[in-house]
């Protein structure tokens, strides 16, 4: 009778031994599941705060390419791909987008359907298709070819960086060069 104890307590023992090693299991693949997400979720973040679409800008009917930052940090190496009719497609260069809204790249009186490529400020590259999906992509590799363009604080209706005085200022510099020229 004892040693029938001593089997059932000894059984009892290993099936309380398995039982123990299983829900560390199971503890331990759900603490690295949630480490994992935690990862994510701090990756993403900044990257969720991105966005780029169109707009008029200015007192014109052109559109242009608008970038919001709404994040703490800036994004670097930023690429603006515009995907016009015909197939035609132009790409601008911002260096550093701090954070804020900003004006990025000329307007045009077509829609355009706009891609964003930007490194966050953790060196990861991610890509924002015209559908506004966020893709994680491979580092930038620069071309030494890349147009780079300036950045214009955005506010809708208003042209408060003087932009279009800029524009004013060169086509006067144009047209005295080409009055002299004529000369």
């Amino acid at each position: 009778m004892e040693s029938t104890l001593t089997i059932i307590t000894a059984c009892a023992a290993a099936v309380s031994a398995v039982a123990v090693i299983f829900q560390t299991r199971i503890s331990q693949r759900q603490s690295r599941l949630m480490a994992n997400q935690l990862e994510l979720q701090r990756q993403t973040t900044q990257a969720y705060n991105i966005a780029i679409w169109s707009d008029n800008w200015d007192y014109t009917n052109n559109k242009y390419p608008i970038i919001s930052n709404t994040s703490q940090s800036p994004i670097y190496e930023v690429e603006i791909i515009s995907h016009r009719e015909l197939g035609l497609m132009f790409k601008h260069f911002v260096e550093i987008v701090p954070p804020g809204t900003y004006v990025a790249g000329e307007g045009s009186g077509k829609e355009s359907r706009l891609e964003l490529y930007f490194t966050d400020s953790s060196g990861i590259r991610w890509n924002r298709n015209n559908k506004g999906k966020l893709n994680q992509q491979s580092p930038y590799k620069s071309t030494g070819r890349e147009r780079f363009v300036e950045l214009y604080p955005y506010k809708k209706g208003k042209d408060s960086s003087g932009y279009l005085k800029d524009v004013a200022n060169q086509l006067k510099d144009i047209n005295k060069t080409l009055n002299k020229i004529k000369k």
